[in-house]
């Protein structure tokens, strides 16, 4: 019986050193990704401020703050220009959530005890650079 030779393995690597070739790539690109997301984890960002804005001049000489998201939603304050509003972080539609003061009153009684009223006010009534 003849015996047929087993076919030429065409310079192959052991399993066992391909295996570990491979591993260390992939840790060196994992390492290398890592570093990349870490730095810009903790780049410098640009400082923001808080803005204050300012109801705008209306022919009814006030901007509603209201209790909700609405036109009929109960008044809760008359806002006019001079006056300091703080927009919050809540919108719907042209409507967003905002804390009110009455003139200067956010600097000389303080942030928390010098605010006229929270609610919602219509954002096209408040001046554009907010």
């Amino acid at each position: 019986m003849k015996r047929c030779a087993a076919p030429a393995r065409a310079n192959r690597r052991a399993p066992s050193a391909l295996v570990a070739a491979t591993g260390t790539g992939r840790r060196t690109i994992l390492a290398v990704a890592l570093a990349i997301l870490a730095g810009a984890a903790f780049a410098p960002q640009p400082a923001s401020a808080t803005m204050y804005c300012s109801p705008k001049r209306t022919a009814d000489g006030f901007v509603a703050l209201r209790a909700g998201p609405s036109p009929s939603a109960k008044l809760i304050g008359r806002m006019r220009p001079g006056d300091e509003v703080l927009m919050g972080s809540r919108q719907r539609g042209h409507w967003a959530e905002a804390t009110w003061w009455r003139g200067t009153s956010r600097v000389d009684r303080g942030y928390d005890a010098g605010h006229a009223g929270r609610g919602w006010v219509n954002t096209r009534l408040i001046e554009e650079d907010c």
